[in-house]
C-alpha cells in the first residue's frame, strides 16, 4: 500500500505551502467512498476532518511524529495541493529533487 510506504519514509514533514510547522503528530485519515488516504499535521485540517466540516474522512488510528526542523538524518517532505480541475489530491514526496521539480513546474 503506497500510503504505508509514505508513512514509513516520512521522518520530517515540511509544508511547501508557506506555513512553518512545529514538531507535531501527523494523523492519517481514510475516505471510504473515494478510497483515498490523507495525512496532515496541521491543527486546522485535523479539526475540520474530525468535526465532519470536510465530510467523509475517518481517522485510521495511525499517526507518526514529525519535525519541521531540518536536521541531519531527517528527510524533509514537501506537500502540494492539486486542485479539483486537475485531480483534487495532494502530492507528497521525500525526494528533494522531486520537490524542486514540482516547484519549478508550478512556478
Amino acid at each position: 500500500m503506497q500510503h504505508r510506504a509514505l508513512l514509513a519514509a516520512a521522518v520530517a514533514f515540511v509544508a511547501c505551502f508557506g506555513t512553518p510547522l512545529r514538531a507535531a503528530t501527523v494523523v492519517e485519515y481514510y475516505h471510504p467512498q473515494l478510497d483515498h488516504y490523507f495525512i496532515t499535521p496541521l491543527a486546522d485540517e485535523i479539526a475540520d476532518l474530525d468535526s465532519g466540516r470536510v465530510a467523509g474522512w475517518l481517522r485510521t488510528g495511525l499517526a507518526f511524529d514529525a519535525s519541521a526542523t531540518p536536521d541531519a538524518g531527517l528527510s524533509p517532505v514537501c506537500r502540494f495541493y492539486i486542485p479539483p480541475e486537475r485531480g483534487d489530491s495532494h502530492f507528497l514526496s521525500a525526494s528533494p529533487a522531486e520537490c524542486a521539480a514540482v516547484r519549478a513546474r508550478i512556478g
